[in-house]
């Protein structure tokens, strides 16, 4: 058998969740995988991530672009506001596997102008690693 994603239209579905965030601070962001059989990878639009845990436990800090993440793993992540106030996508890709989906969080500055409405965040180019 295949998976077919359920099919709904925006009035039915529930809208892509959004984090409001502050120029300047720095977030503490925990990553979780919790699927069973695939990768994810993870990005922030415009952002570098600090790496501080993995799986619960301490680790030697690194900056990096994107987190791959294992089944039933666990990463945290320290990234600062440090891009004009606007709207940014933080953007999961399911890496390895025959059907490639993408889930997607809105995270919207304070100050901003622009709208989470009028932001497609599958239209925004966010490099991530290909295999």
């Amino acid at each position: 058998p295949s998976y077919h994603p359920p099919t709904c239209d925006h009035s039915q579905c529930p809208r892509i969740e959004t984090m409001r965030v502050t120029s300047g601070k720095t977030y503490l962001l925990r990553f979780i995988n919790g699927g069973s059989l695939s990768l994810f990878n993870v990005a922030v639009q415009n952002h570098s991530m600090t790496v501080i845990e993995v799986d619960g436990m301490p680790t030697q800090k690194y900056k990096t672009d994107s987190v791959d993440l294992n089944s039933g793993q666990r990463v945290s992540v320290l990234v600062t506001m440090n891009q004009p106030p606007s709207v940014y996508v933080i953007k999961v890709n399911i890496r390895a596997r025959p059907a490639q989906r993408a889930g997607f969080v809105l995270l919207t500055y304070d100050g901003s102008d622009i709208s989470t409405d009028s932001v497609d965040p599958e239209a925004v180019s966010i490099l991530q690693p290909s295999w």
